[in-house]
């Protein structure tokens, strides 16, 4: 009965490790670009090119994942990181 506990408390102290290494590896590695909250924003890293009309002084952009946010500029979203895109009419 003995062996069986230790072998149950070796097998949750090895995955209560495993768990804590894997959150560790989760901070902001160089190189990487993360947003405000730490998550990466490797598909939205760089804007597309703007044309000609979208370029324009009028345009309004918005962030995908947060259509309150908007901005005069082509900027980041405050609450994401996410690249702002121009806001459909």
């Amino acid at each position: 009965m003995k062996s069986v506990l230790l072998v149950v408390a070796v097998m949750v102290t090895v995955v209560a490790v495993g768990l804590l290494l894997a959150g560790c590896a989760q901070k902001e590695t160089p190189g990487i670009d993360t947003g405000p909250t730490g998550t990466s924003t490797s598909a939205t890293s760089a804007p597309a090119e703007v044309s000609g009309e979208e370029a324009s002084a009028e345009t309004i952009y918005t962030c995908p994942m947060h259509p309150e946010v908007t901005s005069d500029k082509r900027d980041r979203c405050p609450e994401c990181g996410m690249y702002l895109e121009p806001k459909e009419s």
